[in-house]
């Protein structure tokens, strides 16, 4: 049985207290509490957050776009009849491949 993340998209909010963050659905449910290192300045530490929330809200789309880039560049060099279109394409290709992998999409 595979379980699937908390729907999104999530919002952060701080705990008031130094260092401590939340992420929340926008209903309020919390999804993640975590403390975040006290040496980094406070405006750091948002910064840190507010990436973690984009990332976190963008992940499924950016996902679905590189499959969908995958599938029309593999479909045009399936089919190009130029050596230099399928080189254009490849590295293009592999830098798609490897980031899908990173995020465990084959």
């Amino acid at each position: 049985m595979t379980v699937s993340h908390t729907p999104t998209p999530w919002v952060s909010r701080e705990q008031g207290e130094a260092n401590e963050f939340c992420l929340l659905t926008p209903e309020g449910n919390w999804v993640i509490a975590f403390l975040h290192n006290g040496e980094a300045n406070v405006e750091q530490q948002r910064a840190n957050v507010a990436l973690i929330v984009r990332s976190v809200n963008a992940h499924d789309d950016l996902v679905k776009a590189l499959e969908d880039a995958r599938n029309y560049i593999g479909a045009t060099v399936a089919s190009a009849v130029s050596k230099k279109t399928v080189r254009n394409y490849a590295g293009c290709l592999s830098r798609i491949e490897a980031a899908l992998a990173k995020v465990g999409v084959s």
